[in-house]
């Protein structure tokens, strides 16, 4: 019996070790004369030859326009969001990504528009989104990691029956920017979610939108959470009916008055001598805020959201144990930091100096 089950985990690491070296590679590009093997991921998910556990790459400058829907398990590659300092554009999906397969991962894309997840197991990291959410099926496990949010991350709600919250039950949201300016709270809507070291900012002038609103069994540690938008910015999270069982420890939050939670009567743990309230200090008081963009939201010195976390380091994006990478530069790979093409030739050929940096963490 013992000698068979060798056997078999042998078999199954021979498996998994062909599934690897099997695993293919593939430049997507928007513009046919950069001669890609696809024009979108829509193309990619076509074809026959590209099969689970395969990467995809899009090339610096692609634009896919169209709603991109993700149909295999496969890894797709971007090249970061930002173009300061880099002598190239990054990759842009304006149409929407929809993950509909589980075991998906997507990096370092500017994503303009909606990402969907409708799939299990699927990570999200280093990319710039315009907004995430669930589609309404099963999506437990989702990590959003790492990760410049510029509207909200929401699933169907912590008061909704139990079958569509476990729809988005168990994500991790961490090291992440997440900034809204409208009507939309930052975080909305998840079940026994763990969300930890990001910034969290609500920038809307209305009590009916904040940072944080219908959580259910969530832990909520090492976060930066201001409501900054005109007079309603003390309340930083927001219950509705069905929504406690929440932990919130070691977080410094925005709180003009003594109220933290809406109301008093839904059962959340809220320690305040595990959390710092800000009473009327802003950005300035927590943040260095020289930059730009994703730069400004390094700790200043002064900070005293410096040595707060649960493990003794620092909270929001920049602590933690993933801490965020400027710009969603892709790990392990060579990022361009100068090129010269020369405008003639010499003895015939054109001597084109490229200079290159990998991001290691």
């Amino acid at each position: 019996m013992k000698r068979n089950y060798h056997r078999t985990i042998l078999i199954i690491a021979a498996l998994a070790a062909v599934t690897a070296a099997n695993a293919a590679s593939w430049r997507i590009n928007s513009d046919a004369a950069k001669h890609a093997h696809f024009s979108d991921i829509n193309a990619a998910m076509s074809s026959d030859a590209v099969v689970d556990g395969d990467t995809l790459y899009l090339d610096p400058g692609s634009k896919l326009t169209t709603q991109q829907n993700v149909t295999k398990r496969v890894t797709i590659i971007g090249c970061g969001h930002t173009t300061a300092g880099r002598p190239y554009e990054y990759a842009t999906i304006t149409g929407g990504l929809y993950l509909k397969a589980d075991n998906i991962k997507v990096e370092a894309i500017y994503i303009n528009s909606r990402t969907q997840i409708e799939a299990c197991n699927i990570t999200v990291e280093r990319c710039r989104c315009g907004f995430i959410t669930y589609g309404g099926t099963l999506a437990q496990r989702a990590t959003i990691r790492q990760c410049y949010v510029l509207n909200r991350i929401y699933g169907p709600g912590g008061n909704s029956s139990v079958t569509k919250r476990l729809n988005t039950a168990y994500w991790t949201i961490e090291n992440c920017i997440i900034i809204v300016s409208s009507t939309y709270h930052s975080i909305y809507g998840l079940y026994k979610a763990v969300i930890r070291n990001n910034y969290i900012k609500q920038n809307y002038n209305n009590l009916s939108y904040q940072p944080l609103s219908n959580l259910k069994e969530c832990t909520v540690t090492n976060n930066i959470i201001l409501k900054t938008g005109g007079s309603y910015w003390n309340y930083v999270y927001r219950a509705n009916s069905l929504t406690d069982g929440n932990i919130f420890q070691h977080n410094v939050m925005s709180n003009k008055g003594a109220n933290f939670y809406y109301s008093s009567t839904y059962y959340n743990t809220f320690q305040k001598d595990k959390n710092i309230l800000l009473g009327s200090a802003d950005e300035a008081a927590v943040f260095a805020l020289a930059g730009s963009n994703d730069e400004l939201y390094r700790l200043k010195d002064s900070s005293p959201a410096k040595g707060c976390a649960d493990d003794g380091g620092d909270c929001g994006p920049y602590g933690g144990l993933y801490p965020y990478v400027p710009g969603g530069i892709p790990q392990g790979m060579p990022v361009p930091v100068t090129a010269t093409v020369p405008s003639n030739a010499q003895d015939g050929h054109i001597r084109i100096s490229i200079q290159t940096t990998i991001q290691k963490q």
